[in-house]
């Protein structure tokens, strides 16, 4: 775990003892990759990235935002992107709060709301009416912000990563609308560019990134 090469863009990394460590490098090399030509070398200190198994969290992926951790199933890499975007909104100030992703966020809860009334008239229900996983989760901005901006990656970038579930598994949550899908560009383009002049911290010291930014 100190010899990784993950501790140049998180502060702490750990492996549950049952990691694949040649999964974990190869991992490590997609990240790469993706962190210099999509995220412009984007690194900070102050968040943790754990590899664990999350089975009894229903989940393969978690960020807890109380305590700066991101953590990823390493059965299920394809969560890693989606917890990353969290990371994002985030540490660069809650993002998905600012009056700058409202509109993307009210067009995606539109599509959302619309294609759920729809197929419960057809007599289906995609969700449930209870539990952590109702109407009301898919429609946190915190939760719209992730998952705009895997939309961002693999339908606009066209980017194909086993750190990103591809666009053929998603489903509903990930409404395929034209204005949508141009919104979501505009912004996680300009996000992303702007990415190139933002500051990373290590504890209490701030530094200014010198990055030569690959093309993608």
């Amino acid at each position: 775990m100190k010899s990784s090469e993950l501790n140049t863009y998180f502060g702490f990394i750990e492996f549950d003892e049952d990691v694949d460590l040649n999964l974990v490098d190869s991992i490590t090399e997609e990240f790469k990759k993706l962190n210099q030509n999509i995220f412009n070398g984007y690194m900070n200190k102050n968040v943790a990235l754990r590899f664990r198994k999350l089975g009894k969290h229903h989940a393969t992926g978690l960020y807890y935002p109380s305590i700066d951790t991101m953590v990823v199933d390493f059965r299920h890499p394809t969560s890693f992107i989606h917890e990353y975007f969290h990371m994002l909104d985030d540490m660069l100030g809650d993002l998905s709060m600012k009056c700058e992703f409202d509109q993307v966020a009210l067009q995606y809860q539109q599509l959302l709301i619309s294609s759920v009334e729809k197929e419960r008239k057809d007599g289906k229900e995609i969700l449930p009416k209870k539990g952590k996983y109702n109407l009301n989760y898919f429609l946190r901005k915190c939760e719209i912000f992730a998952r705009c901006g895997e939309i961002h990656l693999f339908r606009n970038l066209h980017i194909v990563s086993s750190l990103l579930k591809p666009e053929e598994t998603h489903y509903f949550a990930y409404p395929d609308d034209k204005i949508l899908n141009s919104m979501i560009g505009e912004y996680y383009t300009n996000l992303l560019d702007r990415m190139k002049n933002i500051s990373y911290k290590i504890g209490e010291d701030v530094y200014e990134k010198d990055l030569h930014i690959a093309s993608v």
